[in-house]
């Protein structure tokens, strides 16, 4: 499921660091964990969906107010801690175990919404159960 970065948080209120693309590349609004933090790939060569190649130049986004992001099938309520499961490539309000939170829900989403606005802190977040 594509990810399209789309922000309420105005560019200068993002806290990002600038990243070298790994192999296999990195597509633009999906999240990925670079080291210990999780966050939104961002890149000005390209725009929302893009694939960007290994060794260009790219942005991961691990801080915004309010960002949109690719949620799974379940309906999220605004208030709601949201978990990264990384195998699926989307945010929800439960944790299957293994996810990781990345933030909380800022706006509800329902079950037949593909994305889900949060405020995402993805700085070396925890397993919360």
């Amino acid at each position: 499921m594509a990810q399209f970065l789309r922000t309420a948080t105005p560019m200068g209120d993002w806290r990002s660091f600038k990243i070298t693309v790994p192999s296999g590349g990195m597509e633009i609004g999906k999240i990925y964990k670079v080291q210990d933090t999780y966050g939104v790939f961002f890149s000005q060569d390209g725009t929302d969906g893009d694939t960007i190649a290994e060794g260009e130049s790219g942005y991961l986004i691990y801080e915004a107010e309010k960002i949109m992001v690719a949620k799974d099938t379940n309906a999220i309520n605004a208030g709601d801690i949201v978990y990264y499961n990384a195998s699926a490539g989307t945010v929800s309000a439960t944790n299957g175990g293994s996810d990781i939170a990345i933030g909380i829900c800022v706006e509800s989403a329902s079950a037949s919404d593909t994305q889900v606005m949060i405020d995402l802190d993805g700085r070396a977040m925890i397993n919360i159960s």
